[in-house]
């Protein structure tokens, strides 16, 4: 059994204590044990406290989440995604890395490289309790990378461990890897994920869906809402709620008289004008709403309308020409976005862009809130970046993904119902 010093440096002193309480040693700093923690390891596996299997699952599950911050989702092909979950296409990547079976566990083992710069260290397969077919698996492996050494003033080698989820059941890749700095520019991160997923491309033959729902959209759909979200905390909603129904109305008041070439009326007698073009009903709601939120801040605070258990964003970027930008705070010299106006012109730039390519979102937490950065800079992926240095679990990771997926999902079913509701062309 080995232990780098790159392993210890993925777990907290608080862990530890923890985990080894969790497995009978309840006085971890008892004199039978030496202070230094990773010769208390050997000394408790030699010992037969603690078996090598339970100490590589604490770090395993460490190493999956913790500080690999920096993430890549990518979705994949129903078919890719079949043809995996059926074992096809296992078979080369198996034999790449002299595996019988999809079980390999190489994490308390010293990492030896030979010419290559990437190394398999776990595989772990999960099956649904059914079909008994692949439902999702996981990998890690170690990247050989250089960094600097300032004390030293020279590079060195050092394991970078990256974690992977192959999530069959929703068809997604997630890679994962820990945003150092130092590094040569050979053992970047963003060098490191472009390695693993070459690697994953090559030996599984794996397929991207490239016909999914663009990130960028989904991302605009996300913003909408929580927007809304923000809006829903006016103390006065409910009165402005009840006056939606009477947009039609309004509407109508405006149009009479007026020639327009894209209106029709409804069976009320009520005219409307083409929503493709304009939907004047949800822009007259929203102008009440913004009215409500000018009047609000004229003599109230912001922190009043964000409750510490409300999921809100701190920063948004959209997709235009302008690149607009603005946060919570108007740190760096950017507005701040539910400044009054600031805030209108953002909703404004959301129905005209559509497209928002990078958002921070804050998840209010008990103790430290978890900020995440959601980016696109291509179509194969989205970017998700755990931010402030977060150490964070699987829970929290599980809170902001989901989120995202929430409103892919919402997406995807959007366009498949239109695909379906579309008038079927007939043949002359």
């Amino acid at each position: 059994m080995y232990i780098c010093d790159e392993l210890m440096d993925k777990v907290s002193n608080s862990e530890i204590a923890e985990f080894l309480k969790a497995n009978g040693i309840k006085n971890p700093n008892d004199e039978r044990y030496p202070k230094d923690r990773k010769e208390m390891f050997y000394k408790v596996v030699e010992e037969r406290i603690i078996t090598e299997d339970v100490l590589s699952d604490f770090f395993y599950s460490r190493i999956m989440f913790g500080d690999h911050r920096l993430m890549r989702v990518y979705k994949l092909s129903e078919l890719s995604a079949n043809q995996l979950r059926e074992r096809i296409g296992w078979t080369d990547f198996m034999q790449e890395h002299n595996m019988q079976l999809l079980s390999y566990d190489l994490i308390l083992e010293p990492v030896k490289f030979e010419d290559e710069t990437l190394k398999l260290l776990y595989v772990k397969e999960y099956r649904d309790r059914l079909k008994r077919k692949l439902s999702r698996v996981d990998m890690i492996f170690a990247f050989k990378a250089l960094k600097l050494n300032r004390n030293l003033e020279k590079y060195e080698s050092i394991n970078s461990y990256i974690p992977i989820t192959i999530d069959l059941k929703n068809r997604e890749l997630i890679i994962k890897v820990c945003n150092q700095t130092g590094l040569v520019e050979s053992s970047r991160p963003n060098t490191q994920l472009d390695n693993v997923f070459n690697e994953l491309h090559g030996s599984l033959h794996i397929q991207l869906d490239l016909d999914k729902a663009h990130p960028e959209n989904v991302l605009y759909d996300m913003s909408r809402d929580l927007f809304d979200n923000f809006y829903k905390q006016l103390p006065n909603i409910k009165d402005i709620e009840k006056k939606k129904e009477s947009m039609d109305v309004i509407a109508d008041l405006l149009l009479r008289d007026v020639t327009l070439n894209n209106i029709s009326k409804d069976v009320s007698g009520h005219i409307h004008m083409n929503k493709g073009l304009i939907d004047l009903e949800d822009e007259l709601y929203k102008l009440l709403q913004q009215t409500a939120l000018v009047d609000y801040l004229e003599t109230e605070e912001l922190s009043a309308l964000l409750p510490e258990d409300e999921i809100y964003i701190s920063k948004i970027r959209f997709s235009d020409q302008d690149n607009l930008e603005a946060s919570l705070t108007g740190e760096n010299g950017m507005d701040c976005i539910y400044d009054k106006r600031t805030f209108m012109g953002i909703r404004n730039s959301l129905d005209i862009v559509k497209r928002i390519c990078s958002m921070k979102v804050i998840f209010p937490q008990k103790k430290t809130d978890l900020a995440v950065k959601y980016e696109v800079i291509s179509d194969k992926y989205m970017i998700v970046h755990i931010l402030d240095g977060k150490h964070y679990n699987s829970d929290e990771f599980a809170e902001a993904w989901e989120l995202y997926r929430k409103y892919e999902k919402k997406r995807i079913n959007g366009h498949m119902l239109a695909k379906r509701n579309e008038p079927k062309s007939t043949a002359m």
